[in-house]
């Protein structure tokens, strides 16, 4: 059972998560922030292993998510160097930067010959991407 405190903590790392968006602190694509209770429900329907190797796209609350995984076992990629910078410093999981303007191009590129057992994104839906 959580306590009070454990509750407060989750509640000011949401919405500190949630303000990065919000200020715009972090830029490139993948501008909308995904909340918790909608992260939760994937991340049970994925059923997360212990050894996934795992690739997460845009979304740094996944990363937060994830961080008792084992961050050798964890991609994080954006098109933004300051988010990437973010989770680099503050998660210690490895990044990819991606060229923002031919996403789908350089994801394929950066990716080549990397496998993953899974794929974790809220990607942008209403931006041409490729």
């Amino acid at each position: 059972m959580k306590t009070t405190q454990d509750k407060r903590f989750e509640n000011s790392t949401e919405r500190f998560l949630a303000g990065l968006y919000e200020t715009k602190y972090v830029g490139g694509l993948g501008q909308i922030y995904t909340p918790q209770q909608i992260r939760s429900k994937m991340l049970v329907k994925s059923d997360v292993k212990s050894t996934d190797v795992i690739f997460i796209l845009y979304n740094i609350e996944f990363i937060y998510d994830l961080r008792n995984h084992d961050k050798s076992l964890i991609t994080f990629a954006s098109d933004d160097p300051i988010r990437n910078k973010i989770i680099e410093e503050w998660f210690g999981v490895k990044t990819i930067l991606i060229d923002g303007k031919n996403t789908i191009s350089s994801l394929k590129e950066k990716l080549k010959n990397m496998k993953f057992d899974l794929i974790i994104g809220n990607p942008p839906y209403t931006q041409n991407i490729d």
